[in-house]
């Protein structure tokens, strides 16, 4: 099957990586969607892989280490640096997240059908 398109979440919440995984297949059967529980997991993949994703959701609370950190080296990396990074996190956001590079800005949907909602919207964004 062939795949429209390509989303990577960066998340250390098992329950919420597999909803959104699952709304991602119910938005669109097509969508390739990988989840990686940790930035070092996450930066690892993506040095290796051919295929760059077309949208990353980026969790801020990670252990070791932490979404801002993460999208620091995201945009300091020539190869990744126009991947949209969306934020994607309980916790309030704060400006400087935008000032590193970050797109967009997203509070966890805690329904289903909000995150389902959220991907469809991030699907339609064309891709640079």
């Amino acid at each position: 099957m062939e795949h429209n398109k390509f989303i990577l979440l960066i998340d250390d919440d098992s329950d919420d990586c597999e909803l959104f995984q699952e709304a991602s297949e119910v938005v669109d059967s097509s969508i390739k969607c990988n989840t990686i529980n940790s930035v070092a997991k996450a930066l690892d993949f993506l040095k290796k892989t051919r295929t760059l994703p077309d949208f990353i959701f980026l969790d801020m609370n990670m252990p070791v280490m932490n979404g801002k950190e993460c999208l620091r080296l995201l945009k300091s990396d020539k190869r990744l640096k126009n991947i949209p990074v969306i934020i994607y996190s309980t916790s309030v956001v704060n400006q400087d997240l935008k000032e590193l590079g970050a797109e967009f800005f997203e509070q966890k949907p805690v329904i289903f059908d909000d995150i389902c909602e959220m991907i469809r919207r991030f699907i339609d964004v064309p891709v640079a």
